[in-house]
């Protein structure tokens, strides 16, 4: 299949930008970036670095799949994205557990996480279909 069968797979599909479930991932990325200026300085080389780079890691993962060659291929890249979904959720049960963030403060990101993995999740099914 190519591209352009893959794009059109996607309903209403213009470019990686129109995707509500990149959208959505940018959100979580930019909540993310709020909640690590929460967290402790000495975490600057761990929690909040892992954290950064797995939150942008979901938008990357989606953009980069959508210029895939076949719809497998995309939904390759979309296992990747919920794999980092997945750090991102383990960090924050992390810094939870830590104590360096309350349950009040990561309401929004568990929110968003819980939405973009259910969009990814449908994402998937569509492509492997």
């Amino acid at each position: 299949m190519s591209r352009f069968e893959v794009v059109a797979a996607l309903p209403h599909y213009m470019g990686y930008q129109d995707l509500e479930v990149w959208n959505a991932a940018v959100e979580l990325a930019a909540a993310v970036h709020e909640i690590n200026k929460l967290l402790p300085r000495d975490e600057r080389f761990a929690l909040i670095d892992q954290l950064r780079r797995a939150s942008i890691s979901v938008s990357l993962n989606i953009a980069e799949g959508s210029a895939s060659a076949s719809p497998r291929e995309f939904a390759r890249f979309i296992d990747i994205a919920r794999g980092s979904l997945r750090e991102v959720e383990t960090c924050l049960v992390l810094a939870l557990r830590f104590q360096y963030l309350s349950r009040e403060q990561l309401t929004e990101a568990h929110a968003l996480i819980a939405r973009v993995t259910a969009m990814l999740n449908a994402m998937r099914r569509r492509l492997r279909s």
